[in-house]
């Protein structure tokens, strides 16, 4: 799950990693907007967007393609 605010400039960018990686590596991809629910990560003590919530872990900030295909293959292997 990709956390995005509007009028985050970096949430387009970390939109755009994720659908890049997700068209080569085939994980679902869901984006949900906090504008009006910060309370959704405030409880979790994220205060800021981007972030990235891999099996239960969420990860704020710009994270590059690399250490996001990194942690999608480590979840992907984890499951299997």
């Amino acid at each position: 799950t990709l956390y995005t605010a509007l009028g985050c400039p970096f949430c387009p960018l970390m939109e755009q990693r994720l659908e890049t990686l997700r068209a080569t590596m085939g994980f679902t991809l869901r984006t949900t907007d906090v504008t009006l629910r910060p309370d959704l990560l405030g409880s979790r003590g994220v205060r800021s967007v981007p972030a990235v919530e891999i099996d239960g872990h969420i990860l704020p900030g710009l994270i590059t393609s690399q250490d996001l295909a990194a942690l999608i293959t480590q979840s992907a292997t984890a499951h299997r």
